[in-house]
């Protein structure tokens, strides 16, 4: 088996290639051919550049079993007008998107031949399914956890290891929205629960409910700026979610862009949970750590319980949480996936608490649920745990953990097998 793994966008404290790399080891230890092929973006000016794409002409009319990518720009490229580049290696393309779809309508708009998809969430999973039938099939395999060498004295603190950006800037972002875009924004924020729903879910529930004013509004929207979409939507033969056949703004073709420009509700929300669920551990004098740009424009560091922890690439991260008895996740709005934090943090033998869904909760002993609208009894759990459980953290076995990566790329091997 041959597999063609580039890499076409970076992702926060560059873990795109980190990730691409683990996956590309695991791989090789199985017999694969692996070709990688870094394309990374640049920052000028604090914005993304496109990458220069001109490496993989290397590789053109040689055969691959797979090409993969993770949340990739390749389906952007055209070989000629009206021919997408990738429909010329005649091999399945594989993008594994490590964010709600939401993000990457773009990408998954285009209609490549041979196109599946990778999600780290079951909801996911169903909403490409649902709004890009073209996509031949979606596969649901959350990232595996990464082991990092052991360390015989465990810091005896809590880590919390994530970014923050304060309300105002995302605000001001939503703001810049069309103005039906950022009424649903305001609609919605503050008043979306994402541990009760999906994002979809309320989005529709809002959408169904507007008045005719609004809803024309919109509508009139997308017949100037969104013309393609609003005509495909009407046209003979559209589909409709069901109950939804007298509603356009909930077609196939219209939802998947409305979530498109709504992703400043997705950003709003998740750093309001973050904020939430810090300042009640900072405030209940639990011994905390966070690593992460932001949060010095906070006043979370103002309690002499809270430190600091210099942020760095994943590879040293990583690390760093393996060298902590405690972890806390906090879920970016993945209704039924796993994040990676808490597959790597349980994988290294991490007390691990986290607000995910309970459905798709690891099995393991080390794994401690909450709920960051009951922040009350999150303190509890910890402040009791910090002298109890994380004493005992790294007693799990390894049938506990998640996914380790030999493992998901076995099942990466089996997927592309089927494919072929």
């Amino acid at each position: 088996m041959k597999i063609l793994f580039p890499t076409t966008r970076d992702l926060c404290y560059f873990s795109a290639d980190f990730f691409a790399e683990q996956i590309t080891r695991a791989l090789k230890k199985q017999g694969v051919e692996v070709v990688r092929l870094p394309l990374p973006e640049r920052i000028v000016d604090g914005k993304p550049v496109t990458p220069d794409f001109s490496p993989l002409e290397r590789y053109e009319g040689q055969h691959f079993d797979a090409i993969i990518d993770i949340n990739s720009k390749l389906p952007y490229l055209e070989a000629e007008p009206g021919v997408r580049y990738l429909d010329t290696f005649d091999a399945p393309f594989i993008n594994i998107i490590l964010d709600h779809p939401l993000y990457h309508h773009p990408g998954l708009a285009f209609h490549l031949k041979r196109y599946y998809t990778v999600t780290i969430d079951r909801r996911h999973n169903a909403f490409i399914e649902k709004y890009y039938p073209w996509i031949m099939q979606s596969f649901y395999l959350p990232l595996a956890g990464t082991l990092a060498p052991s360390f015989e004295e465990r810091i005896p603190r809590l880590l919390f290891p994530g970014t923050f950006e304060p309300e105002h800037c995302l605000y001001e972002e939503a703001e810049k929205l069309p103005k039906w875009a950022f009424r649903i924004v305001r609609d919605l924020y503050g008043v979306w629960n994402p541990e009760k729903e999906p994002m979809e879910e309320a989005v529709a529930a809002c959408l169904g409910s507007l008045s005719e004013e609004r809803t024309g509004e919109i509508l009139a929207y997308f017949k100037e700026h969104e013309w393609s979409v609003l005509a495909e939507a009407a046209g003979a033969g559209q589909s409709f979610p069901e109950g939804a056949e007298q509603n356009p703004l909930l077609s196939l073709s219209v939802f998947p862009v409305i979530m498109n420009y709504l992703y400043p509700l997705d950003r709003l929300t998740r750093f309001m949970m973050r904020k939430r669920v810090v300042t009640a551990l900072a405030e209940a004098c639990a011994a905390l750590d966070i690593q992460g740009e932001g949060w010095e424009m906070t006043d979370v560091f103002n309690h002499v319980n809270v430190h600091s922890v210099p942020p760095m690439p994943i590879g040293p991260s990583i690390e760093t949480m393996a060298r902590y008895r405690a972890v806390l996740d906090i879920n970016p709005n993945f209704f039924e996936g796993l994040h990676d934090r808490v597959s790597t943090a349980l994988i290294n033998g991490c007390l691990t608490f986290s607000n995910m869904s309970e459905t798709t909760a690891p099995k393991s002993p080390l794994f401690r649920h909450y709920s960051s609208f009951d922040t009350d009894s999150l303190c509890e759990q910890v402040l009791r745990a910090q002298g109890e459980d994380f004493e005992r953290a790294g007693e799990g076995t390894e049938d506990d953990y998640p996914l380790n990566w030999d493992e998901y790329a076995e099942r990466i091997i089996a997927w592309i097998t089927r494919l072929n």
